[in-house]
């Protein structure tokens, strides 16, 4: 599955990873109603899947006990 840049750049920026030019260039894209739209779906599934995650270890150590 290809990554789009959108997705690359979210990934740095979630790792502190960004380079200057990079924040730059994520930046400008809030500023673009697509883009940001992009970015907030990203974001959003993002948080979701750690959400389930977190839900899952919670489920698991609770079995554990």
């Amino acid at each position: 599955m290809s990554r789009t840049r959108a997705e690359i750049l979210i990934k740095k920026m979630l790792n502190n990873e960004l380079t200057a030019n990079e924040l730059a260039e994520f930046i400008e894209g809030l500023r673009d109603v697509q883009q940001e739209k992009h970015y907030s779906d990203i974001l959003e599934n993002y948080f979701n899947h750690l959400l389930q995650v977190s839900k899952r270890e919670r489920i698991d150590g609770a079995n554990n006990d």
